[in-house]
């Protein structure tokens, strides 16, 4: 016995699932998403056509809500949907949350808004309130429009390759002085592969911070190397997202 800990057991399998403080209040999965539905569904949020995307561990559990009613045109044919992401665990590693961001079409990218809007969450140790959780997705569809009006401003913006290499060391917590073509010129690394999907993104939508927004939202959700490298950063997700879109780096590229 642990004093002032607990055990998290699976009441079906009878497996262990995490240790936890005394005062931790289990919010199982069901419970939880249960009275988001039904929060949700009250709510002034357009849910036709909704689509729900659930990754399930043994201790966590991360919900991917997309909106196709709620999006904004970034250039001609190019949409973002409106997207809400859950996450709840069993072992005290994650609070109950949810984060209003958006989902690109054209390349099934998934990007947080994160610095427009602050995240949801619910202690496990104070319970779960299903009022505050309504209040918050009131506010989803403005953070939404209004972080859309953003990414269009963003289009405008043109951005170096040495203004990403910066951006991208800074994501990818790699120190260094080579500047762009030396990095791009050496052996691979986490930061090169991280270059050579802003070569992609910039390829595709031009050389502008939007392109920029794109690569760092895009490591940080889904990628994947063959050698390994740049998927290292699933690690860190929304906290090396985030990292790089709050740090002045990114914030000196501005609308002229």
């Amino acid at each position: 016995v642990v004093p002032d800990k607990k055990a998290i057991i699976d009441k079906e399998t009878q497996e262990y699932v995490s240790t936890v403080g005394a005062n931790y209040q289990l919010i199982t999965n069901r419970e939880v998403f249960t009275q988001f539905a039904n929060v949700l569904q009250s709510s002034s949020l357009n849910t036709e056509g909704m689509t729900v995307r659930p990754k399930i561990t043994k201790s966590r559990c991360y919900t991917t809500f997309t909106f196709p009613k709620h999006t904004v045109e970034i250039r001609p044919n190019d949409f973002i949907d409106l997207q809400i992401v859950t996450q709840n665990s069993y072992d005290g590693s994650l609070r109950f949350s949810l984060e209003i961001g958006g989902f690109r079409l054209l390349c099934s990218n998934g990007m947080g808004i994160g610095s427009y809007t602050n995240v949801y969450s619910n202690k496990h140790s104070s319970g779960y309130d299903s009022d505050k959780m309504a209040a918050y997705l009131e506010t989803a569809v403005e953070v939404f429009e209004t972080a859309g009006n953003e990414w269009v401003a963003m289009t405008k913006v043109a951005v170096t390759n040495e203004q990403a290499l910066e951006v991208l060391r800074i994501m990818t917590e790699r120190k260094g002085s080579e500047n762009y073509e030396e990095v791009m010129s050496g052996k691979t690394t986490v930061l090169k592969e991280a270059l050579i999907e802003w070569e992609r993104y910039r390829n595709e939508l031009g050389q502008n911070k939007f392109a920029l927004y794109n690569t760092v939202t895009h490591l940080s959700s889904h990628a994947t190397t063959k050698k390994g490298c740049v998927v290292g950063l699933q690690i860190y997700k929304n906290k090396v997202r985030d990292k790089a879109l709050n740090s002045a780096a990114f914030k000196v590229v501005r609308v002229a």
